[in-house]
């Protein structure tokens, strides 16, 4: 490089150390901002990086919504396993009802039996003594009392039993929809908060992300615009120095040394345009890089979306599935209500038709064991009638025995006398004469 006093006036040589000077610091602004883009390419890198780790961590979560929804699925297959119960308690709940038909219909023929029981006591007034039929009826109808006892008896441990298991299955029913609700409301609520931190912290970064694009667009440009302006004074120097060189040729000056220099100047030239070149290469490229990372930002927004979509149509369905569940089981238990409140009814109405049947029964007894004192103290006056006939009977007996035998006298004295009856192989019996033939038919003497 010259020196001041290589020259005549040396103004020359100063802006052409100066001009150096400046290319050497364009060079170092080009690499410096080359590195600065490369940074902020790492950077970028790593928050797409960040920006797939968050996808993974959404997916994570609808992985877990998918799990919920097996639990979901799960509580419905035990509520289908409960079903059976329900069935079957409707199912003793018609048996229940089958057996207070039959109970009411076996109430029909004890009355039945009570009405002749009635009809054979009303005979037993008007005489008739079939004691051993009156006394099987009765026996009848304890038999078919006993049984109308063990009957509700029966009924009502059924009843009771049908009362337990339905309180059991409403605490079990009750216990499992207040668990999944629950569960669903706790797992709603944390899966809410989840996504609405990761909302947050997505929308935080991909924000930075577009901030700090933006800046590196910016400072791009204008280290471009920059770099173009240095390159356009390098050149205006240029031409400058090559006026100053022809005019020096003009003038006389040492052509050779400055040749040399214009030279010199023309290959820094040179290599301020390829670097230039490279430069351009480099923002192409950096900004081919820039639009692919806002591809990716606009890819993952569209991801976030989806996500945000399904986790909505996730909220939905578990809110539809929460409502359909709680519905059934508040039908269910309406019509386990129902049931129960019939099963009691019944339980009532049979209650007071035992109770009244026991009542009638009871009373019948007592009028059947009235009737029975009675035809006892008429079968003892029958019996005392007869021993007196048989007492009337043996007297007559004997009085007609002994005027036979007076008869026989007679006859006998009339035929020694001479005077023969008419009728002598025969016994004429006087007109009027009373006998009294003892016959025991149904327990009653016959005159």
């Amino acid at each position: 490089m010259a020196s001041v006093s290589d020259t005549e006036d040396g103004w020359a040589t100063l802006y052409e150390i100066s001009a150096s000077s400046d290319d050497e610091s364009s060079e170092e602004g080009l690499e410096q901002s080359t590195s600065d883009l490369q940074s902020r390419v790492d950077a970028l890198l790593e928050k797409m990086d960040l920006l797939q780790l968050q996808i993974r961590l959404k997916n994570g979560s609808i992985q877990s919504l998918t799990g919920r929804l097996e639990v979901l699925e799960t509580v419905d297959r035990k509520v289908a396993q409960l079903q059976p119960d329900v069935f079957a308690m409707q199912d003793a709940f018609q048996d229940t009802e089958i057996q207070n038909k039959v109970c009411k219909s076996s109430i029909n023929v004890l009355a039945d039996i009570v009405k002749s029981v009635e009809d054979n006591a009303k005979r037993l007034e008007q005489g008739n003594p079939d004691r051993i039929g009156i006394e099987g009826e009765i026996a009848e109808v304890h038999s078919r009392l006993d049984a109308a006892q063990i009957d509700k008896k029966g009924l009502q441990s059924q009843i009771r039993l049908n009362k337990g298991s339905v309180r059991s299955l409403e605490r079990r029913l009750n216990a499992l929809e207040t668990n999944r609700v629950d569960a669903l409301e706790a797992s709603v609520e944390r899966v809410e908060r989840e996504n609405h931190e990761l909302f947050e912290r997505e929308y935080d970064r991909i924000s930075a992300a577009e901030s700090d694009v933006r800046a590196l667009g910016e400072a791009t440009y204008d280290r471009y615009s920059q770099a173009i302006d240095r390159v356009t004074c390098l050149e205006a120097n240029v031409e400058r120095l090559e006026q100053d060189a022809k005019d020096r040729i003009d003038g006389g000056l040492a052509v050779a040394e400055f040749q040399s220099k214009v030279e010199a100047i023309e290959d820094d030239r040179k290599l301020l345009q390829s670097q230039i070149r490279l430069n351009k290469g480099s923002m192409v490229s950096l900004a081919g890089r820039v639009k692919g990372l806002e591809s990716s930002v606009e890819h993952h927004r569209e991801e976030k979306n989806r996500v945000d979509s399904l986790e909505s149509d996730m909220e939905d369905l578990i809110q539809v599935t929460l409502q359909r569940v709680k519905r059934e089981n508040k039908a269910r238990m309406d019509n386990l209500e129902l049931q129960n409140q019939a099963l009691q009814d019944a339980l009532g109405q049979t209650q007071r038709i035992i109770e009244g049947l026991h009542i009638g029964i009871q009373t019948a007894l007592g009028q059947i064991n009235t009737d029975l004192s009675g035809l006892k103290q008429r079968v003892e006056m029958l019996e005392s009638s007869k021993r007196d006939g048989d007492s009337v009977y043996t007297i007559t007996t004997s009085m007609q025995e002994n005027r036979f035998r007076n008869l026989e006298a007679r006859v006998d004295g009339l035929q020694s006398n001479g005077y023969p009856h008419p009728n002598n192989q025969y016994l004429n019996v006087p007109y009027g004469t009373a006998y009294f033939v003892p016959s025991y038919v149904n327990n009653s003497v016959r005159r």
